[in-house]
């Protein structure tokens, strides 16, 4: 290589540097040389997964019934941290009497954890609610419609 080639090199990088990305990579691509970042990464990977286990997702939060639209229908409802942020909330009636198209329904919690939910039930069914958030499940809530 020759002098003016590795000034045009030197000047390229300086410029990429600059711009706010070429100093990092340059760092990294060092590291990675020398073996020290895979050494970096494994360790604090190890070291974390030990220090903070992952936590169950908990159930949502127990919600309030009110009369829905129409008879057999039910609104369950839940405030500001009733469920994960932007969680799936599915509720399913244990009832067998019910058509199968009426006993599953779900909605979509907010950013602040709200849901509400217009079911079929009856008094006394027997409804289970549970969360998802990404590949995560939580167990059941079970609640009963008050009679």
């Amino acid at each position: 290589m020759t002098t003016d080639d590795a000034g045009g090199a030197r000047g390229a990088r300086l410029k990429r540097a600059r711009q706010g990305w070429a100093l990092p990579a340059a760092l990294a691509g060092r590291l990675a040389l020398s073996g020290a970042f895979a050494g970096v990464i494994v360790g604090s990977g190890a070291s974390t997964a030990c220090v903070s286990p992952t936590l169950p997702l908990p159930p949502p939060e127990l919600p309030s019934i009110t009369q829905g639209t129409e008879p057999n229908r039910y609104v369950l409802a839940a405030g500001p941290g009733g469920a994960e942020a932007n969680a799936f909330i599915i509720t399913f009636n244990l009832n067998p009497d019910l058509p199968r198209e009426q006993r599953v329904a779900g909605t979509h919690a907010d950013e602040g954890g709200r849901w509400r939910v217009e079911i079929w039930a009856r008094p006394g069914d027997r409804v289970d609610i549970t969360q998802e958030v990404g590949t995560s499940r939580s167990p059941s809530l079970s609640i009963t419609i008050p009679r």
